[in-house]
């Protein structure tokens, strides 16, 4: 079973990717910030943000989160059954 030690070492100021992120009521939260290429059909390209974090931590669907001085929407929850989940992001 995890608990928030286990939790805690996969959210680390020291690993690739690790952001700040600042929620609408100025709350920070630790998480790993990931930005890949997507390309859909060869027509439409860009980034699709995300953001794993505490699932106990992370903002509600539709509410707003700044990681690294850009401002995103949060567009869905994907949770784990450890009590992590990856946030998608949509730039606001």
């Amino acid at each position: 079973m995890w608990d928030a030690a286990d939790l805690s070492a996969l959210i680390d100021p020291d690993l690739p990717g690790y952001a700040l992120g600042t929620k609408a009521d100025l709350s920070q939260i630790g998480g790993l910030f990931r930005a890949p290429y997507a390309e859909s059909f060869g027509l439409v390209s860009g980034n699709d943000p995300v953001f794993t974090c505490l699932l106990a931590t992370a903002p509600a669907n539709g509410a707003g989160i700044t990681i690294n001085s850009i401002a995103y929407t949060v567009t869905g929850h994907k949770p784990d059954q450890r009590g992590m989940v990856v946030i998608d992001l949509e730039k606001q």
